[in-house]
């Protein structure tokens, strides 16, 4: 139970101005305190994105191939093209 007196009350919320109230309580008294928070306007600074490319030809990169066979596709429970990429090693 709070104690009767007079409190500051302050509410905030990233995005939103702080609100600062006093507010006075009595002794055995309930109240109901509506606050609306007033947004600050936020804006981002400005982001340089820069890249690099790599002189690889793209033919000479290491990479992986999977040959599935006519027979491997036609034994495999499917029911649309999305599902035979469980055909494909991990």
């Amino acid at each position: 139970m709070p104690v009767a007196g007079t409190y500051k009350l302050s509410i905030s919320h990233i995005g939103f101005q702080t609100l600062t109230q006093n507010i006075v309580v009595s002794k055995d008294e309930t109240q109901s305190i509506n606050f609306e928070l007033k947004p600050i306007p936020y804006s981002l600074k400005e982001a340089d994105i820069t890249a690099n490319r790599l002189n690889i030809n793209i033919q000479e990169m290491a990479s992986r191939t999977t040959v599935i066979d006519q027979q491997e596709i036609e034994s495999y429970p499917a029911s649309s093209t999305d599902d035979y990429y469980g055909l494909l090693p991990m």
